[in-house]
């Protein structure tokens, strides 16, 4: 029988409750629908978490995520309410996810977290990064885009031109954030 989309997220218990260890996924297919103009919005979901009791049960995430497809609405707020729903049934001890939207070259971020220990006040330092980053997300995806704007494909082919682009990236970047960026990483670089 073929699958069906669902809103029902399903669990599985965490295997190593004892241990905080990052579940990171990378959803490339998510599409729902522009509620203004009804044409689809494609992006890319990634999500991190720390589980405490709960991992989420894969293909209910896949069945949870298609249901999206036909139902109109706004980036950010599908974005936050897929974390809600997660939250809700995973109870994580931490929780992020980051939503690239690719029809209006947006990227959403929402960080979440919630208790990282029973009883007591933890930080891990990943989670301090992204606090202290958060404010300048969106400063430094406008100046990486402003950038781009102003490379030609040939400047940008050669190892050379990654190089320059880089260290205009991290000089950038080092205009905003209050902890020095040493390095730019190019995990994807395509080219149309």
């Amino acid at each position: 029988m073929p699958s069906r989309p669902s809103n029902a997220l399903e669990t599985v218990p965490n295997p190593s409750p004892e241990r905080d260890y990052v579940i990171h996924m990378r959803i490339p297919e998510f599409t729902c629908l522009c509620p203004k103009t009804g044409q689809p919005d494609f992006a890319t979901l990634i999500l991190d978490y720390v589980a405490d009791r709960k991992c989420v049960e894969l293909k209910s995430l896949k069945l949870y995520i298609w249901s999206y497809r036909d139902r109109g609405a706004f980036h950010e707020a599908v974005t936050n309410q897929i974390l809600d729903d997660l939250v809700k049934e995973l109870a994580p001890r931490y929780a992020r996810l980051i939503a690239r939207f690719y029809v209006l070259l947006v990227s959403c971020l929402v960080l979440l977290t919630v208790s990282a220990a029973v009883g007591e006040e933890k930080k891990t330092l990943l989670e301090e990064f992204n606090m202290e980053m958060l404010p300048y997300v969106a400063l430094i995806e406008d100046g990486v885009n402003s950038i781009i704007a102003t490379k030609s494909g040939a400047e940008l082919a050669t190892p050379e031109g990654k190089a320059k682009l880089k260290e205009e990236i991290l000089a950038m970047a080092n205009q905003y954030t209050p902890t020095p960026v040493v390095a730019v990483y190019f995990n994807r670089f395509f080219m149309q």
